[in-house]
């Protein structure tokens, strides 16, 4: 295995492709090796969608509102 240089930075585009391949991957040998079928799986992924979408849009609206704050305030 190679060593871990401590040192290194990662950028964001390599940390989500190291993500992406990690997830795939765990899918993959989760659903070739029987503990689950592709349909649970993309049910659940479909489940997970909604769930991080929705904290998105409330997210995005928490941090409107915040701005239009501070610009009411030191505009």
């Amino acid at each position: 295995m190679a060593e871990l240089n401590k040192q290194a930075r990662v950028t964001m585009q390599e940390l989500l492709v190291s993500s992406l391949v990690q997830a795939d991957a765990l899918a993959k040998l989760s659903i070739d090796n029987g503990v689950i079928t592709r349909e649970e799986f993309m049910k659940k992924l479909s489940a997970e969608r909604a769930v991080y979408q929705r904290l998105i849009a409330e997210a995005d609206q928490e941090y409107k509102i915040n701005s239009e704050t501070l610009q009411t305030t030191w505009g």
